[in-house]
C-alpha cells in the first residue's frame, strides 16, 4: 500500500517507465554523484526496476521508502487500522520487508515491458506457467539430492561408501521430474480434495549422460529414503518442520524420457556416464569432461 502511494499508482499493473527505470547515463551519474543527478525523494520517488535491487540507486530508494513509511506510520498514524506491532517500525525491519517486496514489483514491471514489446497476454501467461514448472522441478531436484546425501551420511549404512560420488556429481546427478498431471487436468474429485489427501505422481526424466549403474544406485537410494521415511526418519529441514503441513506425498515413476540439455558433471569415474552418449561427443567436449579412467564400485 505504501509503495503504491510513493509510486503514485493504484495497482502495480499501472507502473510506467517514468518512475520505474533510469537510463544507463542516469545510473552512472547517480553512482558518481555527478551534478544534476537524479534526486530521489519520498515526494518524487523512483525505483530502477530494470536493474537489481542491490544497485546504489535501489539501495538508497529502499532506505527512502523505509524512512517515509516509519514516519507516516508512527507520526501521522497511517495504517493504524492494520495494527502493525511496534517492533516492526525499525529501519532494518522495513528495509528487509521492502527488499523482499521489490522483486514482486519488478516482476510486474517486467511483464508490462514484455507486453509493450509485442508479447501477447496469452504468451505471457504460458511463459509464466512454464517458469513456475521449471522452478518446481528444480526445487524437487534439490530436495531429492539432499535426501540422498542424508541416506549416504548414515554411519554404517550400505550407501555410505557412495557419499563422495554423490558430492562430486552434485544435484546434476539427479533426474528431473515431470508431474504426471497438472492441477487443471485432475479429476474433479481430486481437485476438490484437501492438499494432504492428494498423492502426486512424477515421471522421472533421466539425464542423458548418466550411465545404467549410476542410475541404478540412485534408484536404490530412493527406495532406502522411502523405507526410512516410513520408519519415522525425518528428511525435512527444521524450517520446513515449522510449516503447518508438509509436502504432498509423491511417487517417482520410471519413464523412457531423457533430458538432453542438462550439463554432465565433470571428472567422474568412466562408468558413471552413458557410453553411447559419451562416444557421440566431439573431441573437445570429451576433453572438457575429463572423465576418470577407472570404474566406480557400485
Amino acid at each position: 500500500q505504501h509503495a503504491h502511494h510513493l509510486l503514485k499508482v493504484s495497482d502495480y499493473k499501472l507502473l510506467t517507465s517514468s518512475n520505474c527505470s533510469i537510463t544507463e547515463d542516469e545510473n552512472l551519474a547517480y553512482i558518481s554523484n555527478a551534478p544534476g543527478r537524479i534526486q530521489n525523494t519520498a515526494d518524487n520517488f523512483r525505483l530502477d526496476l530494470m536493474r537489481h535491487r542491490t544497485t546504489k540507486f535501489n539501495v538508497d530508494a529502499i532506505l527512502i521508502f523505509s524512512l517515509d513509511f516509519i514516519e507516516k506510520a508512527t507520526r501521522f498514524r497511517w495504517y493504524s487500522d492494520s495494527k502493525i506491532p511496534e517492533r516492526y517500525f525499525t529501519q532494518k525491519a522495513v528495509k528487509d520487508a521492502f527488499y523482499s517486496h521489490f522483486k514482486t514489483i519488478r516482476d510486474y514491471y517486467k511483464d508490462i515491458e514484455k507486453v509493450k514489446n509485442g508479447m501477447s497476454l496469452e504468451e505471457l501467461k504460458d511463459k509464466k506457467e512454464l517458469d513456475l514448472k521449471k522452478s518446481a522441478r528444480q526445487s524437487r531436484k534439490t530436495r531429492l539430492y539432499a535426501e540422498r546425501l542424508k541416506v549416504c551420511a548414515l554411519d554404517g549404512g550400505p550407501f555410505t561408501p557412495h557419499m563422495t560420488l554423490l558430492q562430486e556429481a552434485g544435484s546434476a546427478g539427479c533426474s528431473s521430474d515431470e508431474s504426471e498431471s497438472e492441477p487443471d487436468q485432475e479429476p474433479a474429485y481430486l481437485q476438490q480434495a484437501s492438499r494432504r489427501a492428494k498423492h502426486i505422481r512424477y515421471r522421472r526424466i533421466e539425464p542423458i549422460w548418466r550411465g545404467t549403474a549410476f542410475r541404478s544406485l540412485m534408484y536404490r537410494i530412493d527406495d532406502r529414503v522411502d523405507d526410512l521415511r516410513i520408519s519415522g526418519v525425518n528428511f525435512t529441514s527444521s524450517r520446513a518442520n515449522r510449516r503447518r503441513c508438509g509436502n504432498v506425498p509423491r511417487t517417482r515413476l520410471h519413464s523412457n524420457k531423457t533430458n538432453p540439455s542438462v550439463s554432465a558433471p565433470p571428472s567422474l569415474p568412466r562408468n558413471c556416464y552413458n557410453p553411447v552418449w559419451y562416444n557421440s561427443l566431439p573431441l573437445e567436449a570429451k576433453l572438457q569432461l575429463n572423465i576418470k579412467n577407472w570404474d566406480w564400485d557400485f
